[in-house]
C-alpha cells in the first residue's frame, strides 16, 4: 500500500485507521474538453472536483500496488505532486531482476491530478505512473526551471539515469539577493 493521510487534529493526539482512507486503487482519470473525470469511483464517472471535494472531507486516500511491487525510497513532495518510485520484481524467485516505475500523483487526492502531471495517452486517460527501465530505483530528484515543468531523474542499480518530464504547479519561493559590503 501507499497511503496519503491527514492529521485530523493538530492540537492532541489522534488516529486515521485503514478504513478511514478512501480507495482510489481503481481510479482512472481522464481528461477532456469538458473537464476532467474520474472512472471506478463511487459511480462513473464523477467530476475530478467531486473527488477532491471527497478528499478534503475526508482523513486521505490509499493505494493499492501490484502483486510483488515494492516501494523501496523516500517520496519526493513537490509542486502539489508526490513523486515515488517502485520495484517490481521478476516473477521467478529463483532469478534476479525486475522493472521500476515512476509514480506522479496529486498529493491531495493520489491520482494523477486534474491535469496531466506525467503525460496522458491518445485518448486522454492521464498516466498514473510510467516505467522507467531495469533495475532497482533511487528516490527520485527533481529538476525546476522557469517554467510548470519539471525534470524527475531517477538512477537505477544498473547504473542507468532514468529522465521523465512532468507537470507541476510552480513550487513557490522568494528571490534571494547577495550584496557585497
Amino acid at each position: 500500500y501507499f497511503f496519503g493521510a491527514k492529521d485530523p487534529d493538530w492540537t492532541s493526539p489522534s488516529t486515521v485507521t485503514f478504513s478511514n482512507l478512501i480507495d482510489i486503487s481503481d481510479c482512472n482519470i481522464m481528461q477532456t474538453d469538458t473537464g476532467t473525470y474520474v472512472y471506478d469511483y463511487e459511480t462513473n464517472p464523477v467530476s475530478y472536483d467531486t473527488l477532491l471535494a471527497d478528499m478534503i472531507s475526508g482523513n486521505g486516500w490509499r493505494m493499492t500496488m501490484v502483486d510483488g511491487e515494492r516501494i523501496t525510497n523516500r517520496p519526493l513532495i513537490i509542486g502539489g505532486v508526490v513523486f515515488f518510485t517502485s520495484y517490481v520484481p521478476n516473477d521467478d524467485l529463483c532469478s534476479f531482476g525486475g522493472n521500476s516505475n515512476l509514480y506522479g500523483v496529486d498529493y491531495r487526492t493520489g491520482v494523477p491530478g486534474e491535469t496531466s502531471i506525467l503525460g496522458m495517452d491518445e485518448d486522454g486517460w492521464l498516466f498514473e505512473f510510467v516505467e522507467i527501465g531495469e533495475g532497482v530505483p533511487s528516490a527520485p530528484a527533481a529538476h525546476v526551471g522557469i517554467t510548470d515543468d519539471a525534470m524527475i531523474a531517477v538512477q537505477l542499480s544498473t547504473g542507468a539515469i532514468a529522465q521523465q518530464n512532468a507537470s507541476i504547479q510552480m513550487p513557490k519561493s522568494k528571490g534571494l539577493f547577495w550584496r557585497g559590503k
